[in-house]
């Protein structure tokens, strides 16, 4: 088969295979599957079945196209007799990020006068755990009050037209009226004139101001990686996907059978033993003896206020809805009561459950088969002011863990001012010093599948107790739990 540099073909293939969502995998999926590899061809399919028989329902009829780059959406449509039902593919060649329907403009300084006025001075008084979770909630209501209170709704800004093609258009409509009227031939020929003319200069415009952007494009900030990444990203939705008893086929089919995944995916290895069992267990009960710990030492309320003035605007926000673009614009009266409420999370070591709620956002991984709900990788929204309150945990841990020297110097992962790169350097050095000698060099590398989604906590705290941790910091378990709550 020859081939174009671009391309597109579909129809019924009669090719089963998984990687599209097929129940199964036959001979002549797997052959489909390898000449679409082979000749750089991206296969298409709906995320529900195309064919329909009396015990089954399967996805057999494909698209395949090749250096076709654009945002698309294809459908099965259940609306005829046959038991193959209709395809519909939709291309969609105005690239443009995709944004709500609605646009908002919000008075920044309105927000911030409403939030004052709403804010009682002294600031309530926190005394145990339940007034920690009163008090954020209040805080959450009245942020995104002020919000929908002093932000409208604007008209779409309405579309600049070259004042050339403007003319041209009206002189166009003007000599189809009259054709329209007289039928003169003459009249004709000028509209059909003025027509072409118009589409010609308006794919010129087009074309003009894509170079402009491009022009205005830069790698410095962003922009130039932002635009490539929209135009070479194809939208596809969720497929079809394969639960223990049914299809899942519907959103909220779907968002149940992930989240079941989920689930089953953060429970412990079944991995067990007496010995290990009983000494952390044992060291666990001494510990929970304890029945009063200092506090975490509070954070520097300057140090909060800088933090979240530098928090990027453009991250998605959590389930409570207040965006980082809100918490930027926080009245410095509104700041002081989010300080009030850390000041006592870190008194009362206790993390409010609402900031453990996250939104589950599942992407699928890179050649993994669409219909199996495990092949989705789950990125979590946490709220903003949450992971706020995580950071400066994380540091006075971090403090501690340098000064005593409790990590080991090969750790590069999740530390400040180091990457996996260092480690890959470190290896290199390795290598590089053993050809020097004439050495062989040998590498292990191991991966550990869930390592974070199953961490035994016992057995965490176990070492933090070990290694002599203070005693308040052991009770970041209960800030940072081994699932998070998961928002279908």
């Amino acid at each position: 088969m020859q081939l174009g540099t671009h391309c597109i073909f579909g129809g019924d293939f009669n090719a089963h295979n998984k990687a599209w969502g097929s129940t199964k995998t036959s001979i002549r999926g797997n052959r489909l599957k390898q000449f679409a590899n082979a000749a750089g061809l991206d296969i298409i399919a709906p995320p529900s079945p195309t064919r329909y028989g009396h015990n089954s329902a399967t996805i057999i009829d494909l698209a395949l196209i090749k250096n076709f780059l654009y945002p698309y959406d294809i459908t099965s449509i259940p609306e005829m007799s046959s038991d193959h039902n209709p395809i519909i593919l939709n291309f969609y060649f105005q690239i443009s990020t995709p944004k709500n329907n609605k646009t908002f403009k919000t008075n920044w300084n309105n927000y911030q006068r409403e939030l004052c006025n709403s804010t009682n001075i002294p600031f309530p008084k926190i005394n145990n755990t339940l007034d920690i979770d009163k008090q954020i909630e209040n805080l959450t209501n009245d942020i995104t009050t002020a919000f929908h209170n002093n932000s409208k709704e604007i008209p779409t800004k309405t579309i600049h037209i070259n004042s050339e093609l403007k003319n041209i258009y009206q002189n166009r409509n003007k000599a189809r009226k009259i054709w329209q009227t007289t039928r003169n031939p003459h009249f004709k020929n000028l509209y059909n004139n003025l027509n072409h003319k118009a589409n010609t200069l308006k794919e010129k415009v087009r074309q003009t101001e894509i170079a402009e952007n491009l022009i205005k494009m830069n790698p410095v900030d962003g922009t130039l990686w932002n635009a490539a990444k929209k135009m070479r990203k194809k939208h596809a939705k969720i497929s079809a996907l394969k639960g223990p008893a049914s299809i899942a086929y519907s959103n909220t089919d779907k968002a149940e059978l992930i989240a079941n995944s989920l689930e089953k995916q953060f429970q412990l290895n079944d991995i067990h033993n007496s010995v290990t069992e009983n000494k952390v267990n044992n060291t666990l009960l001494d510990f929970s003896q304890i029945t009063h710990f200092p506090p975490l030492l509070p954070p520097n309320p300057i140090d909060i206020i800088k933090y979240t003035q530098k928090i990027n605007i453009h991250k998605a926000p959590g389930i409570d809805g207040i965006s980082n673009k809100m918490i930027r614009n926080l009245p410095f009266l509104t700041q002081l009561r989010y300080i009030h409420i850390v000041n006592h999370i870190f008194k009362l070591l206790h993390f409010p459950s609402t900031w453990k709620t996250a939104i589950i956002i599942p992407i699928l991984k890179p050649g993994k088969d669409p219909s199996d709900p495990t092949n989705y990788r789950p990125i979590s929204l946490l709220p903003t002011l949450s992971k706020i309150t995580e950071h400066f945990i994380l540091i006075q841990l971090n403090d501690y863990l340098n000064s005593k020297n409790l990590l080991i110097p090969f750790q590069f992962g999740f530390k400040p001012k180091l990457s996996t790169t260092h480690q890959l350097l470190r290896a290199v050095e390795h290598i590089t010093a053993g050809f020097q000698h004439k050495f062989h060099t040998g590498a292990v590398f191991l991966d550990i599948q869930k390592a974070f989604d199953r961490v035994w906590i016992q057995g965490l705290t176990y070492k933090m107790i070990n290694m002599e941790i203070p005693p308040p910091s052991h009770q970041t378990n209960k800030y940072l739990p081994p699932q998070q709550n998961i928002q279908s």
